[in-house]
């Protein structure tokens, strides 16, 4: 596997990304290139994707605070769950956040600090954020 190094490579992986989480969940789903900040990509969870385990889970400001992440490494057809993360954790204190990265102008979480996936959690913490599983 090799690191996809252009924008439309990382879409790309992105969306398989998206495939892989579906079918983690055991339903179906078709990705688009609409912006679903209110829906979330598969199932009500916004999915993530990055190339190297030490890679950060990235929010970003236009992000739903309300939502979950969840953040797969991996690429073409080898993929993992390294965990989850919720918009309002990451951007707790806004810009103070330890969670800030200025260069960027995100919030990244480090893996190790990520929720280890286990969907009755996820699931409950969406309802608690008064979000539900599509």
């Amino acid at each position: 596997m090799t690191p996809p190094d252009v924008a439309w490579g990382r879409d790309i992986q992105g969306a398989i990304a998206e495939l892989a989480f579906a079918q983690h969940l055991g339903i179906f789903h078709v990705p688009s290139d609409a912006l679903d900040h209110a829906t979330g990509d598969v199932a009500g969870f916004h999915v993530r994707s990055v190339y190297r385990a030490t890679d950060h889970l990235a929010v970003r400001p236009t992000d739903a605070a309300s939502a979950i992440y969840v953040l797969l490494v991996g690429a073409d057809r080898h993929w993992r769950i390294a965990g989850w993360f919720t918009g309002t954790e990451a951007k707790d204190g806004g810009t103070e956040s330890r969670y800030w990265y200025a260069p960027w102008g995100v919030w990244r979480v480090a893996p190790d600090e990520l929720h280890a996936w286990a969907l009755t959690d996820a699931v409950e913490r969406l309802h608690a954020l008064g979000r539900t599983v599509t």
